[in-house]
């Protein structure tokens, strides 16, 4: 069984990753060693949540608000280009 992690290409801006997920792209996100998912689930409508915790999922109006989305102290928007990324749509 293969346990390496394999990772997608870093954002190297918060603008980067608004336009991924404004188009409708989904992005997963590793960061201290949880993992995260970012995307538009409906027509004006974005979520952010730690993966495999129901309780931490939060609904947005738009793709930029979904930056806001906490992470232990600081926020997506803060982590995004520090985040080794798991997964995303549109490199």
């Amino acid at each position: 069984m293969n346990t390496l992690q394999t990772y997608e290409k870093s954002f190297d801006t918060i603008d980067e990753f608004v336009d991924n997920i404004s188009r409708g792209g989904e992005v997963e996100l590793e960061y201290n060693g949880k993992l995260y998912f970012a995307g538009m689930i409906g027509e004006n409508k974005w979520t952010a949540c730690e993966q495999h915790n129901d309780e931490s999922s939060k609904e947005y109006v738009s793709a930029e608000e979904v930056c806001s989305y906490p992470i232990e102290d600081k926020t997506i928007g803060e982590v995004i280009t520090k985040a080794k990324i798991t997964f995303r749509c549109f490199e």
